[in-house]
């Protein structure tokens, strides 16, 4: 007995595809002859199923009939028709398959694209970095260049070198502060960019500090010549001036005259503050050796002193041992506590 469409609709569909025993043939014979809808949804069926396969309706007139068809299809062992091999079924399945790529290039990422475009990029950068040597530091390092020039940089900077320094040019490039001893060769000048701005060295020992929108350049020997743009600034043994970035300026500090009449008073000061002090008015690099001396206190005060009188002078308060070379100066001893 047929009690649900789900059950209708299963057993037509065996019939049509002549999957159905003779029983479900006879069950559904009599399922269409009690009422005339139902033999009217079977024909709907019936040519529904034809327009998808490409096959002729089958028409039953009585019972006799159909018992003579399932018969003959039982006698002759009627072969079924795999789906597969039905016509137009391969033709659907391509269409299918069609929608179904449009759709996925439609609404997945086109991954392909990206990783090409980040392989690209990185051969890009790889070739950058081939091109040229890189120095970075998170904390002071030393270089010696392939023209014996040396170099200290300062935690947190980045020099960058053409593989063919010292070859065809001296140029350079550095973001951060560093320090810079010069071998000086009139054929092939030393060329040290800082975004914009230009130092030319013309034999010397000189430093760079950049803090925000400032670079601070300073000459302890020597002469360094700055430019940008149209304008030009030397700076002799002593000088320093500053750079400004976002108005593209070159202004030289005071001269050293204007030293006369300074008063340092430190008064239980710290020997890390006070060297720091020291370092700034007098552009000179300072270095505190042993770091348990950075907290010794230092109580003195200076009036119109050079900075190696000072130096002397709290040496012997603090017993300590300061060097000084062309580069830095170094403080050494043991803990003041």
């Amino acid at each position: 007995m047929l009690n649900t469409r789900e059950e209708i609709d299963a057993l037509i569909v065996r019939y049509l595809n002549g999957e159905a025993s003779p029983d479900e043939a006879m069950l559904l014979e009599d399922w269409k002859q009690d009422r005339s809808e139902n033999n009217d949804y079977f024909l709907k069926m019936e040519k529904t199923h034809a327009s998808s396969y490409g096959t002729q309706a089958y028409v039953s007139r009585s019972k006799g009939s159909a018992w003579k068809v399932i018969l003959n299809e039982t006698q002759s062992q009627a072969k079924v028709i795999p789906l597969w091999k039905k016509p137009l079924f391969i033709a659907t399945v391509a269409a299918a398959v069609i929608v179904l790529v449009v759709i996925t290039q439609m609404f997945v990422p086109n991954t392909a694209t990206e990783h090409f475009a980040e392989d690209k990029e990185k051969h890009n950068n790889n070739i950058t970095e081939q091109e040229s040597i890189i120095y970075e530091t998170n904390h002071i390092a030393h270089y010696t260049l392939t023209d014996d020039s040396k170099v200290t940089l300062q935690p947190g900077s980045k020099l960058t070198i053409p593989k063919d320094f010292n070859e065809n040019n001296r140029l350079l490039s550095l973001e951060g502060s560093g320090s810079f001893e010069v071998i000086h060769d009139e054929e092939n000048p030393f060329i040290l960019s800082v975004g914009e701005l230009e130092i030319y060295d013309l034999g010397t020992v000189f430093h760079v500090d950049q803090i925000g929108d400032t670079v601070k350049v300073s000459v302890d020997e020597g002469v360094v010549e700055l430019k940008i743009n149209n304008q030009h600034l030397a700076l002799e043994e002593g000088d320093s001036a500053f750079y400004l970035i976002s108005e593209r300026l070159i202004k030289e500090y005071e001269t050293p005259s204007s030293r006369e009449d300074t008063v340092f008073e430190f008064d239980g000061t710290s020997l890390s503050e006070v060297m720091d002090i020291l370092s700034k008015f007098f552009k000179r690099e300072i270095v505190i050796v042993n770091p348990d001396l950075k907290d010794c206190p230092v109580s003195v005060t200076f009036k119109n002193e050079e900075l190696p009188t000072i130096l002397d002078i709290i040496s012997e308060l603090l017993d300590i041992t300061i060097n000084q070379n062309k580069k830095t100066i170094e403080i050494h001893g043991e803990s003041c506590q």
